[in-house]
Parts: structure tokens; C-alpha cells; sequence
């Protein structure tokens, strides 16, 4: 793992927009048999050794990382640096940065198994706010892993960030995305889906590499989108009111949040319970499955979203979307008001106007 934190530290070094560019021609990073570790054309990269080919997102160009240390490998000689690949951005770059690691004598060479070492690491980084869960699934003879997390740099602006993680003869071969915005980050991860064993796909047309792509391709997940931003798209959301509230009452308020997937046509696809109290989470589910959204676009196109909503519950037995369209293309509610008079004191939510 010494060699994610050297990643890591690169990743900020670049979003703060200070590394120099540099061409993939002087690439000096050798692979386990003393080949190249990867070679680059018309914005896709190969690597021999590896057995894999990847085509960057539009728009970024592979750093040839001819100043590696120890020629692209840490002090273990067990982790490979391939790549990294940038996009200016305003005043951050979006960054790709790429490595492999020799897992052939662990008793657990899966790439899911890598995922959850970082999973574990990452719990204990105090620049680590939140992170997802380990994501993972095999297609043939290879297995794909995934986690989202969020990071935070010293002048205080998140990066969202997303590892892949891929086993391939042994090694895992990790991919990890990063950006200051979230909907770009979402985006460059479509790139994933260029990740192919085929290592003559760089000299096929683009869409012809894709012939053998990740099962985690883009057009396959949703888009995740902040739980502010969908609820100033809502168009419909009638909650509902418990007749015989029971954890509910006068003195205790309570939060139901649900995990909606939103299809392309603004209407919800699914929609899962992630926390409330148990008597809530019929009436939740019920209501939201009945909210439409105005469809979420990328590059002008309607496109599959996962995000929360959030039902609050007055003591009364009432109830309200804890974020409404406020009619300026924001949203409103989440005011705080005390507990009705005699009830221990405690921040509660003020009714919609």
C-alpha cells in the first residue's frame, strides 16, 4: 500500500495544478520481465505484460512519468507505476493515475481483496471523509472491484475519487479517477469500459476495443448525484401521514432516508431503505417510488442516476421531503426549530411554507 500513498499524494500534487507536463515518449517504466510496463498512441495505452488495452476519456493526455522513482516501482519492487493520464480543468487537472501490483504469493490474489485492504486503509486516513463499500464482479477469468471515496486536500477542497481495481495474471492492475467535481469524475470513469484484454485495441477503431469491456462499463451504472441536486429537479412528491405514529411523537421527530435509482425519463427505478425507524420504512418506499424527477442530462443526454431522499416525519405524524425545489433552480427546507414546548431540547426541522 506504500505505493497508493505515493499515488495519492501525486493526485493532489496534480488537481492543485503544479506537476509539469511531460510526453509519454520518455517513458522510462519497465514492466516484471524488463519490458516496457505500457506504450502509448492516439490516446490509448497498451501494455504487453499486463495484458491489457485502456483508452483515455477526450480530452487527457498520458504524462510519459519519465522521473518514476526506482524506474516506476516502490521500495518493494512489487508495485509497477503504468501511467498517468491529466486534463487541465480551470484550476485543478482531472487525473487518471494507473499501477500494478505483484500479488502471486498472496494468500488472497483477488482484486477484491486488494479493494478491501484499501477500504481498510482509507477507514483510518484522517483526509478521508467517506468512502462507499466494495463493489465487485468476475466476467470470465476476470474479476473487476470498484469503491468511491472522497478525500480532502489541505486548502480544504474535496476530491471525489474512484479505484478500479483488475485481476490479471496474477497482479492486480488498479486504475484510480480523480477530480474536484463529481459529475466530471462520473463521467471519465465511462472510460472503464475500454479496459479490454485485447492488446491490439489500440490500433482498432474505439469502438471496436470495447468488443471485450469491464462488466462495470458506465452505460450499465448510474450517475451519482447529491441528494440537493436531484431534489431541485423533483416535480412530483406527496409524502405520507401516519395515522398512529408510534417512534414518532410530539417530542421525537424522526428521518427516513431511502436509495433511489432515477431512469432517464425522471421516473424512480428503484428505491431501497437505508435508515429510519422500521415503522417508517413502508410509508418511505411507498411515497418515494411515486416521485418523478425532472431526467438528469451528461453531455445533453438523460442519464440513469443514483442518489437519497430523504422523508422527514413530524411528531404529529406528518410528513415532507427533507428538500424541496425552492422555483430558482436551488432548494429549500432544513431549517431548525426546538422541540415543541416541555420536550428535551434538540434541533428539529421546520415545516416547508
Amino acid at each position: 500500500m506504500r505505493l497508493w500513498s505515493r499515488l495519492s499524494g501525486l493526485i493532489s500534487l496534480i488537481l492543485f495544478g503544479v506537476m509539469p507536463l511531460c510526453k509519454a515518449q520518455n517513458y522510462s517504466t519497465a514492466a516484471p520481465d524488463g519490458t516496457p510496463a505500457a506504450t502509448f498512441s492516439h490516446g490509448c495505452v497498451t501494455s504487453h505484460f499486463f495484458s491489457f488495452t485502456f483508452r483515455a476519456p477526450d480530452g487527457m493526455d498520458f504524462d510519459g512519468m519519465s522521473t518514476a522513482p526506482n524506474d516506476g516501482k516502490d521500495s518493494t519492487r512489487r508495485n509497477v507505476i503504468l501511467f498517468k493520464a491529466y486534463r487541465p480543468r480551470g484550476d485543478n487537472r482531472d487525473v487518471i493515475d494507473a499501477a500494478a501490483e505483484d500479488r502471486r504469493l498472496a494468500s488472497d490474489s483477488s482484486a477484491a481483496s486488494w479493494m478491501r485492504a484499501l477500504h481498510r486503509w482509507n477507514a483510518n486516513r484522517s483526509d478521508v471523509p467517506s468512502q462507499g463499500e466494495v463493489e465487485s464482479v468476475t466476467a470470465g477469468d476476470q474479476q473487476f472491484s470498484r469503491l468511491h471515496f472522497q478525500q480532502s486536500r489541505d486548502d480544504g477542497v474535496s476530491t471525489y475519487e474512484t479505484a478500479y481495481a483488475i485481476g490479471v495474471r496474477g497482479f492486480v492492475v488498479y486504475l484510480i479517477f480523480g477530480s474536484t467535481d463529481q459529475t466530471v469524475l462520473t463521467s471519465m470513469e465511462r472510460s472503464i469500459d475500454t479496459f479490454s484484454t485485447k492488446t491490439d485495441a489500440c490500433s482498432l477503431p474505439e469502438s471496436s476495443s470495447r468488443l471485450n469491456a469491464s462488466p462495470m462499463a458506465q452505460d450499465t451504472k448510474p450517475f451519482v448525484v447529491p441528494e440537493k441536486t436531484m431534489a431541485a429537479r423533483l416535480q412530483t412528491y406527496e409524502t405520507p401521514t401516519l395515522s398512529k405514529p408510534t417512534s414518532t411523537n410530539r417530542c421525537s421527530n424522526a428521518m427516513a432516508v431511502v436509495h433511489v435509482v432515477i431512469d432517464t425519463d425522471g421516473k424512480v427505478r428503484s428505491a431501497d431503505y437505508v435508515s429510519g425507524y422500521s415503522e417508517l420504512k413502508d410509508p418511505a418506499l411507498a411515497a418515494v417510488a411515486r416521485w418523478s424527477y425532472e431526467p438528469y442530462s451528461v453531455d445533453g443526454k438523460p442519464v440513469v442516476v443514483e442518489t437519497r431522499a430523504s422523508v422527514f416525519f413530524l411528531g404529529d405524524g406528518e410528513s415532507m421531503p427533507m428538500f424541496v425545489p425552492d422555483g430558482k433552480g436551488g432548494v429549500k427546507g432544513g431549517n431548525m426549530i426546538p422541540l415543541a414546548p416541555g420536550c428535551v431540547p434538540g434541533p428539529q426541522i421546520k415545516r416547508q411554507n
